[in-house]
């Protein structure tokens, strides 16, 4: 790096560093793309580069300080011209580009020119010009650049002064551009302000009056069907919610608004809504009581309509809806499952000692009875990602099951987790084993339409929830690319195939677009079985565990790693319910889930939807 290149990047650092700290919460950043799961070193993002590492860790920081979401960074030119640079995905070009940034593929040919008609390579970031940025990542560079701008007493507060980079010579036709979308209402704002000349005076935050505001800068009072109020005190934004009659703070608000599922999780986020609502008792709560969620435990769909992850998720949608949609075999013939029971050897999965039953052995058995009848309909092949050396997988008709501590991922050598060991190992060689076994198959001819992959667990939830819930890979949390490394993985010929694996944007897309039509298909199953499902959100595309500082958004393993397009992780049971742990541990109510399961699989493939196996 040159060195007035880095005096600038030092500058900018310094300049964003000392920023005092604000009354009101930044805007959350959107979720990070997470990082390669395993205790081993990770298997990407490795390597020398040729920059010297100190230069290299600046240069990271500001980077890091403008980034909208993975990928993409708010670039600021001369001081206040504005831009996006987005490091393209596998596969993208011009009107792909335009279409998501743009919001229209018409625009390529003037995003082409923007770019020197150079061609559109992930090695290589693109320029998005501000003046052909849809509305809604305008905002998004905005509320990036400028974190503590906010909608206050009915106008937007700008202050140019606390920007996150080196901005100046900014006048009020680049503010009116930046937040009405034209530069003629500059002089509007000068009115609406006291100001006498297009110069914004020295330590001013300038106020745009809402109804000049672009649309997303407009908040609205509370959420679209009045259930939430949005409010802003002294700790921050939050969200507000009236207690109605019989409700409980638990489920009824907790597990409802932000997500949370697992029992701490839910006790942390309830200690932290009584006590910023100055609830000293939670059992002795009024009809009506006024419950204030910090928004950074709120969940997307409950956010506000401005919020800056409510916004990019809604982005998202739109890009996953208007994705093409692969054509699917209409019958069994010729299809493929993978059947991923989880677990085995020494990890026994979760485990309910107030019910009696635990994971790994209760579901190898549902396993085992969704692999029977998959097996008695003409052409389907089911392939065993975990297996029993001596018994198979043998159909046990018993409520009390024995604790099988022996069976291995069927990996070459196989692997077996061992007591004390880290169980990682066994949750990684399982995606391995399915690319390997997903490779082979298209290497026979077989479409990546014919195969699916399925993963059973049984979840420990709060013991509120009832009902099956399923996980599918949501594209925004699978980006980059994802392996592990060590040498407890050379041993086994599957990690050798490919030690790392990355997705295009069209295959994300692809993947979760075909992975929710699945889980929807194996949902109905259930509902056809008269068998509870999740109340809240049944279909999720991540995870979400811990609470503040300790938050984590994820995909599961086997579902961020697998090649295979149509994959689901499917909770089967909340071995905490005393309802879900009753069914798990009958029987006959076993069968009733693998039945669930494969109609499921059957109204997928073309037939009738809940049909009968």
């Amino acid at each position: 790096m040159k060195p007035a290149a880095l005096l600038a990047v030092l500058l900018a650092v310094a300049l964003a560093a000392a920023v005092p700290a604000a009354s009101h919460a930044a805007p959350p950043a959107p979720p990070a793309p997470p990082a390669p799961m395993d205790d081993d070193e990770p298997g990407s993002g490795d390597g020398e580069n040729g920059v010297d590492e100190e230069e290299d860790e600046i240069e990271r920081g500001l980077a890091d300080a403008l980034e909208i979401e993975p990928g993409v960074r708010v670039l600021v030119q001369s001081g206040r011209d504005l831009a996006l640079s987005v490091e393209p995905d596998e596969g993208d070009d011009y009107g792909s580009l335009a279409a998501r940034f743009g919001g229209a593929a018409g625009l390529a040919s003037p995003l082409r020119e923007a770019n020197g008609d150079a061609p559109v390579v992930p090695e290589r970031a693109s320029e998005i010009p501000w003046k052909l940025l849809r509305n809604e990542y305008r905002y998004l560079a905005l509320r990036t650049l400028f974190p503590r701008d906010a909608f206050r007493d009915g106008a937007w507060e700008h202050d140019p002064a606390q920007a996150r980079a080196l901005v100046y010579h900014v006048g009020l036709w680049q503010v009116a551009d930046w937040f009405t979308g034209k530069g003629e209402n500059w002089q509007e704002i000068a009115r609406f302000n006291g100001f006498t000349g297009p110069d914004v005076p020295p330590g001013r935050v300038v106020r745009i009056p809402a109804p000049m505001l672009l649309a997303p800068f407009r908040p609205a009072a509370g959420s679209v069907d009045g259930v939430l109020a949005y409010g802003e005190d002294a700790e921050g934004p939050y969200a507000e919610y009236s207690l109605q009659k019989g409700e409980a703070l638990y489920s009824a608000v907790i597990i409802r608004f932000t997500g949370l599922l697992h029992p701490t999780a839910v006790l942390e986020a309830a200690d932290a809504v009584a006590k910023r609502s100055g609830i000293a008792d939670v059992t002795k709560m009024p009809t009506g009581q006024k419950l204030k969620l910090p928004l950074e435990l709120v969940a997307t769909p409950y956010l506000p309509e401005n919020d800056p992850r409510r916004i990019a998720a809604t982005l998202d949608e739109g890009e996953l809806e208007a994705a093409p949609l692969p054509a699917l075999p209409r019958s069994l013939k010729g299809v493929h499952v993978l059947l991923d029971p989880g677990h085995g050897g020494a990890d026994i999965g979760a485990r309910s000692g107030r019910h009696g039953i635990w994971e790994s052995d209760y579901v190898y058995d549902l396993a085992c009875r969704v692999g029977r009848l998959l097996a008695k309909e003409p052409g389907v092949t089911v392939h065993y990602l975990v297996r029993d050396g001596k018994a198979g997988c043998r159909v046990q008709d018993a409520r009390k099951l024995p604790m099988n501590r022996k069976r291995v991922v069927a990996t070459h050598p196989a692997h077996l987790n061992q007591p004390g060991a880290s169980t990682k190992a066994g949750v990684n060689l399982r995606w391995y084993l399915a690319n390997s076994i997903y490779r082979e198959l298209r290497r026979q001819g077989v479409s990546p339409e014919s195969v699916v992959f399925l993963s059973l667990h049984a979840d420990s939830l709060h013991r509120d929830l009832s009902g099956a819930m399923v996980y599918i890979p949501g594209d925004r949390y699978r980006r980059g690319s994802y392996g592990v490394r060590g040498e407890s993985y050379s041993r086994y010929a599957e990690w050798r195939e490919a030690p790392s694996v990355s997705f295009s944007r069209a295959e994300r897309l692809r993947d979760e677009k075909l992975s929710t039509k699945l889980a929807q298909a194996i949902l109905d199953g259930y509902r056809a079985e008269k068998l509870p499902v999740h109340a809240e959100e049944p279909i999720r595309d991540h995870i979400v565990r811990g609470v503040r500082g300790r938050r984590g958004v994820f995909v599961p393993a086997v579902l961020r790693g697998t090649e295979v397009p149509a994959k689901v992780l499917l909770e089967t049971a909340n071995i905490n319910n005393a309802t879900d742990s009753a069914l798990l541990a009958d029987p006959p109510g076993r069968e009733r889930m693998a039945r669930a399961v494969v109609r499921g699989v059957r109204s997928y493939f073309g037939g009738k939807r809940g049909q009968q196996p």
